[in-house]
């Protein structure tokens, strides 16, 4: 018999089929045990020896957790920090589904890194190019015959009726 849980019980649904029963899973030395939303019914227990467990849904972030014991059962547990819990942390059953989750928080991160170099060097080429632009029209103003002002053309009159 299972001693107290190691794990406060996470989110999870349980498969039998077509049938979905949602209610949460306690992780325990040797068996995940889950405990359905509604009190009538008794808690269902997941062997960890033999058991198969895979990153699934959309955004990687459950657990798929079958038993060929259980064939028809799948346990769908919604955070895959449980991996990280002692007894999941070193059972053999699980290394797969957490270098699964490994790998792609590396890819992830390497993703995200390569995203960001690449705004670092769109924003420089950005700078440069601005850069050069304003560097080019002052060039342009500055090859540009000097227009005289009215003003000024006005007092050279003056000054030449003077004389």
């Amino acid at each position: 018999m299972p001693g107290t849980p190691t794990l406060a019980s996470v989110p999870a649904a349980l498969f039998r089929g077509s049938h979905r029963v949602v209610g949460h899973v306690e992780l325990h030395q040797d068996v995940l045990r889950f405990r359905a939303s509604r009190e009538a019914q008794e808690p269902f227990e997941l062997p960890l020896e033999g058991a198969r467990c895979t990153i699934t849904g959309f955004d990687n972030s459950s657990l798929l957790i079958e038993h060929p014991a259980l064939p028809d059962w799948q346990l769908v547990v919604d955070d895959p920090r449980l991996l990280d819990r002692p007894p999941l942390s070193t059972h053999p059953a699980f290394a797969a589904a957490r270098g699964q989750r490994a790998g792609r928080i590396r890819r992830f991160r390497l993703v995200i890194g390569c995203l960001l170099a690449l705004a670092a060097f769109a924003g420089l080429v950005a700078l440069l190019g601005a850069w050069w632009v304003v560097s080019l029209v002052r060039d342009r103003i500055t090859e540009l015959e000097p227009v005289p002002s009215p003003h000024v053309v006005v007092s050279a009159a003056r000054v030449a009726e003077a004389d």
